[in-house]
């Protein structure tokens, strides 16, 4: 794990040691870095959408595929079981109001 003095420094004081344990054991835990990886899984197709928005270029067509392609992802079988049971539902309901 990369740290610095600064890091170090900040663990000295005794009100952090147990706060700074605990990030740096979320930092080397396997499970932390699976679970960001199933948000990813579940949120790039998003951001994709809202950079393909901050275009200058026309892209209302591209837009509307996009959208498209989002309602599959949310209700793709493989997304869903990575996370607790109504979760991508409560996401994609969210999505719909916007």
């Amino acid at each position: 794990m990369v740290k610095d003095a600064q890091w170090d420094e900040w663990l000295k004081g005794k009100k952090y040691k147990t706060d700074g344990d605990d990030v740096a054991n979320a930092l080397t835990s396997a499970q932390f870095w699976r679970r960001i990886k199933n948000v990813l899984q579940l949120t790039d197709p998003i951001f994709v959408l809202l950079r393909l928005t901050d275009r200058q270029a026309p892209v209302m067509s591209k837009i509307y595929f996009r959208c498209f392609q989002l309602q599959e992802h949310f209700h793709n079988p493989d997304i869903a079981k990575l996370f607790p049971e109504g979760l991508v539902d409560a996401v994609h309901e969210h999505f719909q109001k916007r």
